[in-house]
């Protein structure tokens, strides 16, 4: 059985001191059609610090801060939650595939 090529969607959420969440996703192209979504978070996450938090600015991701800066409770860091197959057009601005996207990543995620 001929497998379908799917989009990956990219999972992730701004959760600010006090607790107040916002959630994003952008879907990324997937040309080379990776199906193995495990070993594709475990790279995402190898490249995150403490495995999940980065820098959105560093990789065009659109922000999800809330309109109101508070000192007291934001910071620039979003957390990664997943990423998944879909069928949903990509989206992203920059037009990256998934593999643009993963390189990226391993260059900017941890830069301070």
């Amino acid at each position: 059985m001929k497998s379908l090529k799917t989009n990956i969607k990219f999972n992730y959420e701004y959760r600010d001191a006090g607790n107040y969440k916002q959630f994003g996703s952008i879907v990324f192209a997937n040309p080379s059609n990776i199906l193995d979504l495990e070993s594709l978070e475990k790279t995402i996450r190898y490249n995150f610090f403490d495995a999940e938090f980065f820098y959105p600015f560093k990789l065009s991701i659109p922000s999800l801060h809330f309109d109101n800066w508070n000192t007291e409770l934001d910071h620039f860091w979003y957390r990664f939650e997943s990423v998944e197959h879909s069928r949903v057009t990509p989206n992203d601005l920059k037009s990256r595939t998934i593999e643009q996207f993963i390189s990226e990543i391993s260059v900017f995620a941890k830069e301070y």
